[in-house]
């Protein structure tokens, strides 16, 4: 099957903000940030606002356990930062336990993610120079592996999409899914894509905007960001997304 691969504005859907994250990984039962870990967060600066730390597990163990191993691995990256001398509030640290695990037991579930904010200056330049036929990935708008389910840390993507739409009534768009890890074209893959595309259409509908202003169509893995296979978990994820391409604005 023919793959291409697109060159896309990205941009993060936050007024007034620009969202980034950082997937901290763990060993087996621990909670102990590796020498790799500790790594990944010295190069978060001092002046970096954190927006959520969040726990995960894979479902090795009982449900108790995780959720407790969880939350001690978010904890761990929280007072590692603390110690860097970043702001880390309470509210700002959750553990999920299993409840985003795969089918299959995978390191990609023993992690962190860290979301955090900075300003941003260019954020209307962008959606106002946005033209037709622009398509705009909404970076951290992410799935689990083959689902149509928001990744936790997704949701406030999706309150800010719905934003941009309110403040700019003349903006229509289409929401085109996408996945990750297979070439193979068959009913089901984009099935998955379609429904990632109608998650968001149809979160948007429910909060007001008109549907006159909104399609959405999933496309597999045709169209992805990084070559298939994938080399990462974040190149995964990234693959796993949602863009919008601008019908008129």
């Amino acid at each position: 099957m023919p793959r291409f691969f697109i060159q896309v504005m990205l941009l993060s859907t936050t007024i007034g903000f620009a969202q980034n994250k950082i997937e901290i990984y763990f060993e087996t039962d621990s909670s102990q940030l590796t020498a790799s870990a500790q790594s990944q967060l010295e190069h978060i600066t001092a002046d970096s606002q954190i927006a959520s730390i969040y726990g995960y597990c894979d479902f090795r163990g009982s449900e108790k356990y995780n959720d407790s191993l969880s939350l001690k691995r978010a904890e761990s990256v929280s007072a590692f930062l603390t110690n860097r001398g970043l702001s880390v509030t309470n509210n700002q640290i959750k553990g999920f336990g299993e409840s985003q695990a795969q089918k299959k037991l995978s390191g990609s579930d023993r992690k962190v993610v860290l979301t955090f904010s900075q300003k941003s200056t260019d954020f209307k330049s962008r959606i106002s120079s946005a033209q037709t036929g622009n398509k705009i990935v909404l970076k951290n708008l992410n799935f689990h592996n083959m689902s149509d389910k928001f990744l936790p840390e997704s949701i406030p993507v999706v309150q800010e999409l719905l934003g941009i739409m309110q403040a700019n009534p003349k903006l229509r768009i289409e929401i085109q899914g996408h996945i990750c890890c297979t070439i193979q074209s068959n009913d089901h893959y984009y099935g998955v894509s379609t429904a990632r595309a109608k998650a968001v259409y149809d979160f948007l509908i429910q909060n007001g905007i008109d549907k006159s202003r909104l399609s959405y169509k999933g496309f597999g893995a045709t169209r992805p960001l990084h070559p298939i296979p994938e080399k990462s978990e974040q190149e995964r994820s990234e693959n796993r997304r949602v863009e919008i391409e601008i019908i008129a604005n």
